[in-house]
């Protein structure tokens, strides 16, 4: 086995003054580093903010670190195709089209999913995969959320509850 390495390395003979670092030009890659920059704070403060207060440092994270990196995606704009980390990545017009793209839908997205309804009245999600809507199983699970919230549920299946305006 060691003489298969062996002749493994004599047969690449490279000599480590020939390599040389690729030249990269991190200003083409700000958009990524932004967003991923983004993606790193909100893992801290998943990790280490209190949870009454997660949701919006969330949500302003992410919203920060995707406008952030549209206005750097606007101005790598400048109309010229380069390629920075070996050619790895090329940046030109439909590369910076599609990621401005991206980032607008990601904005979307989060604001979507950062969707808060008041009290119980009804959740983006549904609180386990398994129950059918309609179902004992749901109207169940929904009446022990509302009593997780501190919410009195009604007979409507847990759904509506009486401290919510609206209801019944």
């Amino acid at each position: 086995m060691n003489t298969l390495v062996a002749a493994s390395i004599q047969a690449v003979n490279v000599d480590s003054a020939t390599i040389s670092a690729p030249s990269i030009s991190y200003r083409l890659l700000l958009p990524v580093l932004v967003v991923f920059g983004a993606a790193l704070v909100g893992v801290l403060v998943e990790a280490f903010a209190p949870r009454r207060g997660r949701h919006g440092l969330q949500v302003g994270i992410a919203l920060v670190g995707l406008v952030a990196s549209f206005v750097t995606v606007v101005l790598a704009a400048d109309g010229r195709k380069a390629s920075t980390a070996a050619r790895a990545v090329v940046v030109d017009g439909p590369t910076l089209f599609l990621q401005g793209t991206i980032l607008v839908f990601a904005a979307l997205g989060v604001l979507t999913m950062a969707e808060r309804f008041v009290g119980n009245e009804g959740d983006a999600f549904t609180s386990t995969a398994a129950s059918v809507p309609g179902s004992a199983y749901e109207a169940a699970t929904a009446r022990r959320v509302g009593a997780d919230r501190g919410l009195p549920a009604d007979d409507a299946g847990g759904r509506r509850h009486a401290a919510v305006p609206g209801s019944r």
